[in-house]
């Protein structure tokens, strides 16, 4: 069986942010029984800084906020 995922996270902030750090865990996790066979992360008001798997094996994204920036938006998408 073959999924096809889309999902979209929007943050807005009260006044514009001046520094912000947050880990995303939105990548599905190789198992047994799954691939991941594509994946796409789209960022706005926000950059991606490292890439890694955490303690337990989950993909984690590290992304900073853009100076400035008044809201952030997350659109991840892809095939499982």
């Amino acid at each position: 069986m073959r999924l096809t995922i889309r999902h979209t996270t929007r943050y807005d902030f009260a006044h514009p942010a001046a520094h912000g750090l947050q880990r995303l865990r939105l990548r599905p996790k190789l198992s047994h029984g799954q691939q991941v066979l594509d994946w796409s992360m789209e960022l706005e008001g926000a950059r991606q800084e490292a890439e890694y798997d955490d303690y337990h094996g989950n993909p984690t994204v590290l992304v900073s906020v853009d100076p400035g920036a008044k809201g952030i938006t997350v659109t991840c998408s892809g095939t499982v």
